[in-house]
C-alpha cells in the first residue's frame, strides 16, 4: 500500500460532511423533542402530521420527518399552513445549524496529522539512496591503485610526513564513511517509520468514514435516528510496536564502531518496511454514536493510537542517535588527516587566467 495524500484529505472532508448531516438530523430531533417540552402535556394537540424532509446532496441520506401531536393552531387546516410552515422553517433552521457544527473538522483532521502525513515516499526513498551514492563516492575518493606509486627512493622528513598523512588519511575517510552509513540509518529509520504510520491511518479513516455512511443511510431508512447502534469498531496500527522495531534497527552507542558494513546492513532492512503495510489487528472501538461522540472517539483515537506513539517513538530515536554521535565524534582527530609542516598550497587560479 502507497499513501495517497489526496485520498487522505478527501476521506477527512468525507467525514467532516456526513459528520454534519448527522448532527444536523440530531438537531431536527432535538429541537422537536425540546418543543414539545416547552408546550407541556396539556397544550391542545392537532390529529395532523407535520412534515420535514431533510435533502442533502446524496438522496441515499434524505430524512423524512413526521411528528404527530403538534400543537393545534387556531383556525380550519387551510389557516394552519402558515403557522406549521413556521414552524417547518425552525425545523430548517436548526438543520442548518447542525451542518454547521461540523464545519472546519476535516481541515483540523488534516492539520492534526500532518506531522507523519506530509512526508511522501517517493521523495523519501531517493533521498535515502542520496545518502548510499554519497558514501560509494567517498569510497572511490581514493584510486585503488594510487598505492602502487614507488615511494621507496623517497627519503627523509618529507617522506615520513607523507606516509603519515596517507595511514591517517585512510582513517579519516573510514572514518566519515562509518558516520553517513549511519545517517543513512538515521535517515532511513525515521522514514519508514512515517510511512508505516501513514499506511495504517487510511484504512482507519476510511472504516469511520464507511459506518458514517452507513449510519445516514439507516436514519434515512428508519425516518428517524437508528436504535441500539453501538458505534464504529474500527482496527488500527500499532504505532508504538513499528517503532520498537524499527528502533531495534538503529544500532545502538556500543556498536556505533562498527563496520560500515555491518550499518548498512541494518540500513537495508530499515529500507525494506518501506513499502511493507502494517498489521491493523488492534481495535479502537466507539462506545457512542452520536456526531459529537464520534468525533469526540476519532480525535482521542488520533491522539492515543497516532500521534502520541509516533512522537514517543521519535523522541527515542533521537534519544539513541545522540549517543551514537557522541562516541563518533568522540574519536577526535580521525575526522582530519595530520597537517604536513612546511607543505603550501598555491594560489588558485581560473585556467583562463
Amino acid at each position: 500500500m502507497t499513501f495517497d495524500l489526496g485520498e487522505f484529505n478527501d476521506v477527512c472532508l468525507s467525514i467532516e460532511h456526513r459528520l454534519g448531516i448527522l448532527r444536523a438530523n440530531e438537531a431536527v430531533r432535538e429541537w422537536w423533542h425540546s418543543y414539545q417540552a416547552e408546550l407541556g402535556p396539556n397544550y391542545p394537540r392537532s390529529p395532523f402530521a407535520l412534515g420535514y424532509q431533510s435533502t442533502p446532496a446524496e438522496v441515499d441520506y434524505w430524512v423524512d420527518f413526521y411528528y404527530t401531536g403538534m400543537p393545534e393552531f387556531e383556525g380550519d387546516l387551510d389557516a394552519q399552513g402558515p403557522q406549521a410552515a413556521q414552524v417547518q422553517a425552525v425545523a430548517e433552521q436548526a438543520w442548518n445549524n447542525g451542518r454547521g457544527w461540523a464545519s472546519g473538522i476535516g481541515g483540523y483532521l488534516i492539520d492534526m496529522c500532518s506531522p507523519f502525513t506530509r512526508p511522501q515516499a517517493s521523495y523519501l526513498r531517493e533521498a535515502a539512496d542520496d545518502f548510499s551514492s554519497v558514501r560509494t563516492l567517498l569510497q572511490g575518493a581514493v584510486p585503488a591503485n594510487w598505492t602502487e606509486l614507488n615511494v621507496d627512493d623517497w627519503q627523509g622528513e618529507a617522506h615520513n610526513q607523507f606516509q603519515a598523512f596517507i595511514a591517517q588519511l585512510f582513517d579519516s575517510m573510514q572514518q566519515y564513511e562509518l558516520y553517513l552509513a549511519h545517517a543513512e540509518n538515521w535517515f532511513a529509520s525515521a522514514s519508514a517509520f512515517a510511512l508505516q504510520t501513514q499506511n495504517g491511518l487510511l484504512p482507519f479513516l476510511r472504516e469511520v468514514d464507511d459506518q458514517l455512511d452507513l449510519q445516514l443511510k439507516e436514519w434515512s431508512i428508519t425516518q428517524g435516528s437508528p436504535m441500539d447502534r453501538s458505534g464504529p469498531n474500527p482496527k488500527v496500527a500499532d504505532v508504538l510496536s513499528i517503532g520498537r522495531q524499527i528502533i531495534g534497527l538503529i544500532p545502538p552507542a556500543d556498536k556505533a564502531v562498527s563496520t560500515v558494513e555491518d550499518v548498512v546492513g541494518l540500513t537495508g532492512d530499515v529500507l525494506a518496511l518501506f513499502g511493507v503495510d502494517p498489521d491493523l489487528s488492534q481495535p479502537a472501538p466507539f462506545k457512542v454514536s452520536t456526531a459529537e461522540e464520534i468525533y469526540t472517539g476519532l480525535t482521542s483515537t488520533l491522539y492515543d493510537k497516532h500521534l502520541t506513539p509516533f512522537d514517543d517513538s521519535l523522541t527515542e530515536m533521537a534519544t539513541r542517535t545522540q549517543e551514537v554521535r557522541s562516541v563518533i565524534e568522540g574519536l577526535g582527530s580521525r575526522w582530519y588527516p595530520p597537517e604536513v609542516p612546511g607543505a603550501s598550497a598555491p594560489e588558485w587560479e581560473h585556467s583562463l587566467e
